[in-house]
């Protein structure tokens, strides 16, 4: 057994040890004081900091409040007196919401001086490295050139890349091949002689529930079809701004025929009637944009459609809708109205500055929250651009306040409208009605009138997809020039019936039973 060292015995501190001992107190007192005061100091520049901030809010509230209750409606909203803190988050909300834009339009302005040096050095990193090599390489101190760059950097990164050919074929065709489950439902609905309870077809499987693996309950389960009704309850007709808008709404959802949150196409409404004097006219409607992905998608609208048309070059959206509207028949010489929101206005604007050289007779363009602002339209062409004063959109062209048109306009918000080579600027105070008399002089008013009438007899409407890639196998060849025939004046007309007469004019159906809207369900 090992021997037991004996313990160790502490014999006191040294005169060394007492030194040391003192110094670091001595050190440590010293640093605690300094490091206390440090942060007594920078209390009290916060709060001083802090103060000031709140004396600058507080006279800002009452400032905002006095110049509000001086106009003679407040807007966006009537704001209280800034007493209290609730209260003064109202009045900063307020003065948020009208700044903000205004913010954006003066950033979009110099955002060529702020972003064209940075845009210099990528010029001359890219004589070393071919990544950082991109056109413009010196015209790039406006907004137009910042854009064009950033669209050729990112080209060189695999994203942004546009100039794809566009592939067009209808809605339905789409759905029969992408979404039979979807395609089958259309039918059902459609079908005037169909029992009241949809009862899918034979042989169709549920391809939800086999690609994911669910149980799905009673059938038809919503789970295993998803976007059966946003599919079947299309718009039948368009009387006013009012309709035009809720459409727009129904193409961007109908970009996403399964409600996956996934842009599998985009997709333009062209719709048309016959006036009383025997002339066609056209209505074409472009989707917004529904992917903010840095990398192009299968759809073309999408944010890289947003910015190479916002570099004033063609995207693909473009080309594409120029080809939807040859898809659907529009002959030369026959007027058509042209409308969009936000990308889709773009895309619209761009269209109408295009359509001569294709053969189209483009007479009317209306917009809601697109950047229009440096975009000249062709005189002849009358354009309503609807720019809401809060909207921080149209101000990302950099072209000031909403309203300011081309040339020789005024300076003005709320509606901007062209007509005939004239420019005027209007502001519709908040809860005015929209005037009406563009879309009742165009012909897509039913209310009154023999145009009305007219127009509601032989009103066709179809939606056609737009992807980029080759064309569809079932629409190449012998099959896509049938298609471009009759068969795709059926398909417009296919909404209001079945009955088809030679020549290609729709027939005229009797309306459907009153079960075929009320009765059925999922």
């Amino acid at each position: 057994m090992t021997a037991q060292l004996p313990p160790r015995v502490w014999a006191g501190r040294g005169v060394f040890g007492w030194i040391l001992m003192v110094a670091g107190v001595i050190v440590g007192a010293v640093l605690a004081l300094a490091a206390g005061i440090v942060l007594v100091v920078l209390a009290v520049v916060v709060w001083l900091v802090w103060l000031a901030i709140w004396l600058v809010g507080y006279v800002w509230a009452w400032i905002w409040f006095a110049g509000q209750r001086m106009r003679r409606v407040e807007y966006p909203f009537v704001v209280p007196p800034p007493v209290s803190r609730r209260n003064r988050s109202d009045v900063f909300s307020s003065s948020y919401l009208s700044g903000a834009p205004r913010l954006v339009g003066a950033a979009a302005r110099l955002a060529g001086f702020l972003l064209g040096p940075l845009a210099l050095v990528a010029t001359v990193a890219g004589t070393i490295a071919p990544r950082w090599r991109a056109r413009p390489y010196f015209a790039v101190f406006t907004l137009r050139g910042i854009l064009a760059k950033a669209v050729g950097l990112g080209r060189r990164r695999g994203w942004l890349i546009d100039g794809h050919d566009p592939a067009v074929q209808t809605l339905d065709d789409f759905l029969v091949v992408a979404f039979p489950q979807i395609a089958d439902f259309v039918r059902w609905w459609r079908d005037p002689d169909a029992p009241v309870d949809y009862v899918p077809s034979p042989g169709l499987h549920d391809a939800t529930a086999d690609q994911l693996g669910l149980q799905l309950g009673a059938y038809p389960d919503p789970l295993g079809f998803p976007g059966l009704a946003a599919g079947a309850m299309r718009r039948r007709q368009i009387t006013g701004y009012r309709d035009l808008l809720v459409s727009q709404r129904e193409i961007d959802d109908m970009c996403d025929p399964d409600l996956d949150d996934r842009n599998e196409v985009g997709v333009v409404r062209i719709s048309s009637r016959v006036t009383a004097d025997g002339i066609r006219h056209w209505l074409v409607q472009f989707p917004s944009t529904k992917s903010w992905h840095p990398r192009a998608g299968v759809a073309p609208n999408d944010l890289t459609a947003d910015l190479v048309i916002g570099a004033e070059r063609e995207p693909t959206m473009t080309r594409a809708a120029i080809a939807a509207m040859s898809f659907a028949g529009i002959a030369a010489g026959e007027p058509v109205m042209l409308a969009g929101f936000s990308l889709g206005g773009m895309v619209a604007a761009q269209v109408a500055t295009r359509a001569a050289r294709h053969g189209f007779n483009v007479t009317h363009l209306v917009t809601a929250g697109a950047p229009l602002g440096r975009v000249v339209v062709p005189d002849g062409i009358r354009v309503l651009a609807l720019e809401h004063v809060l909207d921080i959109v149209p101000r990302i062209r950099g072209a000031g306040e909403p309203g300011r048109w081309w040339r020789g306009r005024r300076r003005d918000s709320g509606v901007a409208h062209r007509e005939g080579g004239s420019a005027a600027a209007g502001r519709v105070p908040a809860g005015s009605p929209a005037p009406v008399d563009g879309v009742r002089r165009y012909g897509w008013s039913g209310r009154g009138g023999p145009a009305g009438a007219a127009g509601r007899r032989s009103a066709r409407r179809a939606e056609c997809v737009l992807r980029t890639g080759p064309a569809p196998r079932r629409l190449c060849g012998a099959a896509r020039r049938r298609v471009c025939g009759a068969v795709v004046r059926a398909v417009l007309s296919a909404q209001h019936g079945r009955g088809r007469d030679h020549a290609g004019e729709p027939a005229h159906d009797p309306p459907a039973p009153a079960r075929r809207d009320r009765g059925r369900h999922l």
